[in-house]
Parts: structure tokens; sequence; C-alpha cells
């Protein structure tokens, strides 16, 4: 006995010349009383071919229950089948309809758990419905679909069971982005898991299949020569379930132009002990730096980690050269040579003491000059550590009557401040009893002393002495 939703309209078989047609209906599934009429409908939507067979029927006033029972059949994308495959990451448009009644039902149910991704349309008032989404969970996934006579699933109800398989992810790398110069092929691949995968490659828009790529029906792909930028896409297949590719867009490198340098290293002069700083300005699309001390052009002496425009020297005690090397992707250019000058000490100590228009005259800055006619040049100021102008002859040594004693003080300084680097400066306190006599006798415990910034003392008792003292300065090296 045929079933039907209760409360349904049962229209009496009429005779006519329709009769042959109207028993085609009868015996026919609804889904295959669509088929046909998609013929005439061409590029009609399953829902606007749905309400057009529907009402063809109706306006032939019969629709009757239909041979055998009614019940909910899959229409893609697997017809008539109980299980839905599809696949972790793919897209699922599981569509079904109730067969073999009169009249669509109001409401639909599913009853068991969606795998987690997809979601039911359920759709009102039509004979059929659709779960759809993309899978984020592999596994079988039993479901009950309930088509109900009534809205808020209510009255009568046709039921059908189902499995949807999520399978394991078909697409497992997507195809990268990337760039290439301008008339050079791009190499484009996506790796899929699983056995038996089929490819085809297509140029726009994923999922867009409108431009399919002849021949490219393998894992990796190699395009034309490209001046513009193009994308691409690949679907993968595996057991008739299919997956689309993110899009991979292939851009093109603007041309390689040499970086351009707008401002040279400048060289300079330094005192021992001191750091240069160098620099250099270019331009271009992302350029690198490395700096090289010697000459131009020689890459024997890489400067370590002086990868930056800006370039700190070591403490420095010689001159030295240094130059950089600028690129930009595969192009480079070197820049001048700049000579970082480490002044002697006694030019140093020089430029620190005396003026401009001072060292441009040897009489006041030359090394054996006297320019304050204390008796010593400067080159025996700058070893004393005294002022070249205006000063007191020699080291200052004091003497003071301290508990019945004579006593010697005088100021052991540390060679310290430009010129010094690297030197240090001695003393020697010397005694003789005969100024006509030019041997003088170092004083016991002060044959060398360091200075250190420190006050030295000797005291003599009265009458014991020698009678003259004079201090030796020195420095090493």
């Amino acid at each position: 006995m045929k079933r039907q939703l209760p409360g349904l309209r049962r229209i009496r078989r009429t005779s006519s010349k329709l009769s042959s047609l109207l028993l085609l209906f009868q015996r026919s599934p609804l889904i295959q009383m669509i088929f046909p009429e998609a013929r005439i409908l061409g590029g009609a939507g399953l829902g606007e071919l749905t309400k057009w067979s529907v009402a063809t029927v109706a306006g032939l006033g019969v629709f009757d229950t239909v041979a055998g029972a009614s019940v909910v059949k899959q229409l893609s994308p697997t017809p008539n089948s109980a299980t839905v495959t599809t696949a972790l990451g793919s897209g699922l448009s599981f569509v079904f309809q109730v067969t073999g009644n009169e009249n669509p039902p109001e409401s639909w149910q599913i009853v068991g758990n969606l795998p987690a991704g997809l979601t039911h349309t359920n759709s009102v008032g039509s004979s059929t419905d659709s779960i759809s989404g993309i899978p984020t969970v592999s596994g079988n996934f039993p479901i009950t679909i309930k088509a109900w006579e009534s809205a808020g699933n209510t009255g009568n109800v046709i039921s059908s069971n189902f499995t949807i398989v999520v399978g394991t992810a078909i697409i497992t790398s997507h195809p990268a982005p990337t760039s290439v110069p301008s008339g050079s092929p791009a190499t484009l691949s996506v790796i899929g898991s699983g056995s038996g995968l089929t490819y085809q490659w297509y140029s726009g828009i994923s999922p867009s299949t409108t431009t399919p790529i002849l021949n490219a029906t393998s894992a990796t792909y190699q395009t034309q020569a490209l001046t513009s930028q193009s994308k691409y896409w690949v679907r993968v297949t595996r057991s008739g379930v299919i997956a689309n590719s993110n899009t991979a867009t292939v851009s093109i490198q603007p041309a390689a132009m040499p970086p351009v340098i707008g401002t040279q290293p400048v060289a300079l002069s330094i005192d021992a002990g001191q750091s240069a700083m160098l620099s250099v300005v270019a331009t271009g699309n992302s350029p690198t730096y490395q700096w090289y001390r010697g000459v131009k052009g020689d890459t024997l002496n890489p400067v370590p980690s002086a990868m930056n425009a800006m370039l700190t020297t070591p403490v420095l005690s010689e001159t030295t050269s240094y130059w950089v090397r600028v690129t930009d992707g595969s192009l480079s250019v070197d820049s001048d040579t700049a000579v970082v000058t480490v002044l002697l000490a006694m030019e140093s100590w020089a430029n620190s003491v005396f003026t401009m228009s001072q060292l441009m005259d040897p009489l006041i800055s030359g090394s054996g000059a006297d320019p304050d006619a204390d008796g010593l040049t400067n080159a025996q100021e700058y070893v004393a550590g005294t002022p070249p102008l205006g000063g007191r002859p020699g080291v200052p040594l004091d003497i003071q009557r301290v508990a019945g004693q004579i006593q010697l003080n005088f100021v052991a300084n540390a060679a310290s401040g430009s010129g010094y680097f690297g030197k240090t400066r001695h003393y020697s306190l010397e005694e003789n009893a005969d100024l006509s006599n030019t041997l003088w006798t170092p004083v016991t415990g002060f044959e060398d002393i360091v200075g250190a910034g420190q006050t030295v003392r000797h005291g003599i008792s009265p009458g014991t002495g020698p009678g003259f003292y004079h201090l030796k300065v020195w420095m090493e090296p």
C-alpha cells in the first residue's frame, strides 16, 4: 500500500490523452521526473526545476503518490546513496529530497552530530534540502534526516539514514605565492595526501574553472614566461572527492637596477686610541651593506658584523682604510676608499693645546719650538705633560719644611689625554752634590715611578743630603 503524508489531498486520476504521461509520473520517483524536464529548462537551477515540475503536474490535474515508499534520497554528490563522502578541508554540498509524496514537507530536521564546519540549510516548504560547508574534523558521522509534514517538526514524518564520511585532507600544502623577473616562468606545486590523486591546474581565482590549463595535470606546474601578475590554482581529486587549492599569485619583480651611492664615506683624522665613524648613503629597492678594511675592491678583510650604512671602527692605533659594498638583489656598487688617519702622538697633543692659527706657525707649535721661553721645547713639554704656553719650566718640584725635615713633593701625572694612547709616563728623583758634575744619581726607592696622578714625597734631614735634586721624566713606548 502506498504511503503519503496524511491530510494531503489525493487527486482522482482522469482519463484523457495525457493518461500515458500521467502514468509515467505516477510510477517514477520525483527526481527521475525532474531530470527529463531539465532538457527543456536548460540552465535552470535545481530549486527552479523542482518548482517547475510540481507546477506542471498540478496543472495537469494529477499529483499522486508514486510507486514505492516515500523516502529521503540523496541527489548529490552521490545520487541515491546512503553514504556521503568528502574530505577534511574540502567543500561539501550534500543535497537531498523527499520522493514518493504529493506535497513538500514544511520543516526538516537533522538528528545526530554533523561534522564541525557543516551546516543544515533547513529549506522550509521545499521538497529539497541541503547540508553544506567545509568539514574541519575527519571521521564517520551517522545522521538521520527527517522531513516533517508541518512546520516546527510536527505532524507526520518521512526519514532516512545517512553516513557522512570525512576522510583525511586531500591538500596538505597549497601552492605558494611567488615572484619572478619579467619574461621568466614560475614553478608552482601542491602536496596532496592519499593514493590515486589527480590534478588539474587553472588560471584565475579559485574555484573558478572557466580557464583550465591544457596538460597541467601533475602536482607541479611551470607557467609560461610571464610579463604581468598572474593567478593560478589547482583542483586535486581523490576517489571522486575534490579539493580546491588556494589561489597562488605570481608577481613580477621590478627590473633589476644597481643601487646608487649618493654620499660617499668621508676620510677623517683621529687620535690614536679612538674609533672612527664612517657612513654611506645609498638608494635602491632594498640595499644591503658590507664594509671592508683595505682599499676599494679588496674583499680579503671584511669587517665582522659591519652590515649597515654606518660603521664604527674598532679603536685604532694606526692609519687604516675602509670601504663599503652596497648590494641590491644581484647587483652591487663599491664606495670610494675612506682613509682614517691616526695622528702621531705629538700631532694629537699639539692639536689639543694650540689654536688653529698657532698650529699653522711652526715657530709656536713646532716640536723644537719653545713659545713660552721656559727652556723646554714643545717636545719636552709633551713628555713632561706640562703646558707649552706660559707655564713654569718643568714639573713642579715643591720644597717644604716638615717636622724638622726638608721635604720634596711632586705629582707624578699619568700619561693621559690626546697624544698619550698606549703610553706610560715615568719619573725618577735624582741627586747630585756638585752641579759641575753632570752625572746624577737616582735616589734609592725613587728610581722609576710610574705616573698615576699620585703625590710623591721625599724627606731629607738637614745637613745629610748632597744638596741638589732634579726630576727626570720619560715615556714608554
